[in-house]
C-alpha cells in the first residue's frame, strides 16, 4: 500500500514537472502566433452592420461576425470608416481587405472574392419621409417623376432600375456616396422624396418603407489581391454555420430587426385613428392568462401586456385603446 501511494507520488509530481517544462514552449508558441497575426483592414460604414451604441463601442452584425471570424483566423482587424459605396470602390482598388453587405453579382468577381457562405439574406425598400402624402403604398404611380436616392453601385440601384421599368414609373434615380445616417437625414430634409436601402428596424429617422424592390444574400467580399483571405474566411464562417445553422437567422433578428424603439403610423392610419377615436378590443372573459377581468373590472393578462406594449412602441399620441 506504501509502495502505490509512493507510485502515485512519483508520477503526480512528474506530470507536474513535466507541465512545467512545457509551458515555456507553449507561451513561445502563442507568442510566434500572436507575432504572426494577420492585419486585415475591413471596411465600416454607417448602418445596422456597423454602428456605435452609447457607450462609444461597435456594435452590428458585421462586428459580431468579426469576432466569430477572429476565434478561428486569429485576425486582427483594421477598420476603415467611410460611406459604403466609398468603401465599394476601395475594395475594387485593393485600398481594403474585407468589406461585407455585398450581394453577388457576376460582374464584381472581376474586382473581387466572394465567400462561399453569405452572411445572411436582405430586403430593399424604398422609403419616404413620415409626413409624405403624395407618395403612398397602394399606388405606385404616385412615385413618378420623384426623386429616389441609392447608394452608388449598389445591388439596390439595380433593383430600383428594374423595379421602375417593371412597373412602368418614371423615377430619377439619385445615385449617394453620403452615409446611410446622412442619407436618411437628406430624405427627412427635403433634399429626395424617396431613399432606396435595406429594410430595418433602427433608423433614427421620421422615414417609413412604402414599396418593397427586392431582395437578396449578402457576402463577405475579399480584395483580389487577398486569396489567404479568403480561404480562412471560408473555413471560419462554413465552422460557424455548422456549429450553429440559425447562427445568420439569430444575428439578423438581434441586430436587425429588434433594436427600434419606435414605429410611425403612415398619414393615413393617423387620419383614421383622428376619425375613429379610440380602437376598441373585443376578448374573451376568464381566459387567462390570455385574458380576463380583474376585481376592479379592468383587463387583464397577456392581452393587457400586448396592447401597453404596442402603444408604447407606436409613435402615435392618438393612439388609444
Amino acid at each position: 500500500m506504501l509502495r502505490s501511494y509512493k507510485k502515485i507520488k512519483q508520477v503526480i509530481t512528474f506530470l507536474l514537472l513535466a507541465a512545467f517544462i512545457a509551458n515555456p514552449f507553449l507561451s513561445l508558441k502563442a507568442f510566434a502566433a500572436n507575432k504572426d497575426q494577420k492585419v486585415v483592414r475591413v471596411g465600416w460604414f454607417d448602418s445596422s452592420f456597423c454602428y456605435y451604441d452609447n457607450f462609444g463601442r461597435r456594435c452590428g452584425i458585421d462586428y459580431e461576425y468579426h469576432q466569430k471570424v477572429s476565434a478561428y483566423t486569429g485576425w486582427t482587424f483594421e477598420y476603415v470608416e467611410d460611406s459604403w459605396s466609398n468603401l465599394f470602390q476601395m475594395l475594387k482598388n485593393g485600398e481594403i481587405d474585407l468589406l461585407s453587405d455585398v450581394s453577388y453579382v457576376p460582374e464584381r468577381e472581376e474586382y473581387m472574392y466572394f465567400s462561399d457562405l453569405p452572411m445572411g439574406t436582405e430586403a430593399y425598400y424604398v422609403y419616404v419621409a413620415a409626413g409624405n402624402r403624395e407618395i403612398t403604398a397602394d399606388n405606385l404611380s404616385s412615385l413618378n417623376g420623384k426623386r429616389i436616392g441609392v447608394n452608388k453601385d449598389s445591388v439596390q440601384e439595380g433593383f430600383l432600375r428594374d423595379f421602375a421599368e417593371k412597373h412602368g414609373i418614371n423615377l430619377k434615380i439619385v445615385p449617394m456616396t453620403t452615409s446611410e445616417d446622412e442619407s436618411m437625414e437628406k430624405l427627412v430634409q427635403g433634399e429626395m422624396d424617396g431613399y432606396a436601402t435595406i429594410f430595418t428596424f433602427d433608423y433614427n429617422h421620421d422615414v417609413m418603407p412604402v414599396s418593397r424592390i427586392g431582395g437578396s444574400d449578402y457576402y463577405y467580399a475579399v480584395n483580389k489581391n487577398r486569396p489567404d483571405l479568403l480561404e480562412e474566411l471560408n473555413a471560419a464562417m462554413a465552422e460557424i454555420q455548422d456549429e450553429d445553422p440559425y447562427f445568420n437567422e439569430k444575428i439578423s433578428k438581434e441586430r436587425l430587426y429588434s433594436s427600434k424603439t419606435t414605429a410611425l403610423l403612415t398619414p393615413a392610419q393617423e387620419d383614421y385613428i383622428s376619425e375613429h377615436g379610440e380602437i376598441r378590443i373585443g376578448y374573451r372573459n376568464n381566459y387567462l392568462p390570455f385574458c380576463g377581468t380583474d376585481e376592479k373590472g379592468e383587463l387583464t393578462g397577456a392581452l393587457k401586456d400586448f396592447l401597453a406594449h404596442a402603444q408604447n412602441k407606436l409613435n402615435s399620441e392618438k393612439l388609444k385603446f
